[in-house]
């Protein structure tokens, strides 16, 4: 006599994951809400199905930065004894998607002495959101070289202000 493993067919199709964020890589996962499409488990067998990343060209990555990524299956967990008696497959992946953290915070208000040379906003203050160990390296437009000048409001430059991590990278 022989038992074969009995085949079922699993999609991760319907898994959107969105998360803000947050700074942590995110190496390896499960998927909760993966579909059974064929084939039924035996009594009140179930998975804990295992899920890895990869980025939009199917390299397998650890997400971190805000963007798209694939969440494809990996493995599955059982119950001691059980894993052998079952093939599982995986017919879709999912999505994992990470959204850009909201910062927020006001240009420093500056003045000085007339000498000549322009005034540029060069501080933010007021700064909620921000991860610790993140550095804003802020970029601004608007400056006052004349005396007595008014009407000019320093803004952030967003396209060309950057928010690095601890190690200096680009996030």
């Amino acid at each position: 006599f022989e038992i074969t493993p009995k085949e079922i067919t699993i999609s991760l199709g319907n898994v959107d994951e969105k998360i803000v964020y947050s700074g942590v890589a995110y190496l390896v996962g499960y998927a909760t809400n993966y579909q059974t499409v064929d084939g039924q488990f035996v009594g009140s067998d179930s998975i804990n199905v295992k899920v890895k990343y990869t980025d939009q060209s199917g390299n397998y990555i650890s997400p971190v930065n805000a963007g798209s990524y694939n969440v494809v299956f990996d493995d599955f967990e059982m119950a001691s004894g059980l894993k052998s008696n079952y093939l599982i497959e995986c017919e879709a992946d999912g999505k994992l998607t990470i959204t850009k953290k909201e910062i927020t915070g006001k240009v420093k208000d500056a003045s000085k002495v007339y000498d000549g040379k322009e005034l540029v906003a060069s501080e933010l203050e007021n700064i909620v959101g921000l991860l610790s160990g993140h550095e804003i390296l802020p970029k601004f437009t608007g400056s006052i070289k004349d005396y007595n000048a008014t009407g000019v409001e320093a803004k952030l430059d967003i396209d060309n202000t950057i928010i690095v991590n601890k190690l200096g990278e680009d996030v």
